[in-house]
C-alpha cells in the first residue's frame, strides 16, 4: 500500500501521539552525502509556539547528531511490528561503522523534504525550529538525572514543526 498525505487539522490524524510512547520509531536525517537513522523511544508530540511539533532527543555520542545538526528537515517513521528486529538492529549499531540501513534492507525515499522509509506505515516530516542541550544544572529532580544520565551523555533536544504526515 502506498503512503498518502493526511490533514494535520483532522484530529483523527493525531492518533500517532500514542505511538511515540508505545512503539519504536526511526529518526532519520541526511547531510550532503549520506542518510543516517537511529531508533527513538523518547519524545513528545503536541503544539508549541502556535505550531504542531514533535520533540526528539539525540545523545551527544550518537552519529545521528551530526546529521540532525546539518539538516533543515528530519523524519520520524513508524513501522509494522514485523520490522521490530530490524529496528532493534538499527538502534544498537552505528552508521559510523557500517551501512546499517542497506544491511537491514530498508528503502530510503527522498521524495519529501527529509528522507524516510518506504516500509514505514506512518511517516512524519519535520522542519527543525529549535535546538538546545540538556544540562545537569537544570534538573529539579536529581533522581531523574541520575537514572537517565548515568554516564553524563546528555541529549540534545530538537523541536521540529510537523510539515507533512504520510500514512498507509
Amino acid at each position: 500500500m502506498k503512503l498518502h498525505k493526511i490533514n494535520i487539522d483532522d484530529e483523527r490524524s493525531l492518533d500517532f501521539i500514542y505511538k511515540i510512547n508505545k512503539e519504536t520509531a526511526l529518526l532519520t536525517a541526511k547531510n550532503d552525502l549520506k542518510v543516517n537513522t537511529m531508533t527513538i523511544a523518547w519524545g513528545s508530540i503536541g503544539f508549541l509556539w502556535y505550531k504542531p511539533i514533535i520533540e526528539v532527543y539525540v545523545r551527544e555520542s550518537r552519529y545521528t547528531l551530526e546529521f540532525m545538526e546539518s539538516s533543515e528537515y528530519f523524519s520520524v517513521c513508524f513501522f509494522p511490528s514485523k520490522y521490530k528486529d530490524k529496528l532493534i538492529y538499527l538502534g544498537t549499531h552505528s552508521g559510523r561503522d557500517e551501512d546499517k540501513i542497506s544491511k537491514m534492507g530498508l528503502t530510503i525515499n527522498n521524495s519529501s523534504f527529509a528522507p524516510y522509509f518506504d516500509e514505514a506505515n506512518l511517516v512524519i516530516i519535520l522542519k527543525k525550529i529549535y535546538k538546545d542541550k540538556i544540562v545537569a544544572s537544570n534538573f529539579l529532580d536529581e533522581d531523574v538525572r541520575k537514572k537517565a544520565y548515568k554516564t553524563n551523555d546528555y541529549h540534545y533536544r530538537f523541536v521540529g514543526e510537523i510539515v507533512e504526515i504520510l500514512k498507509k
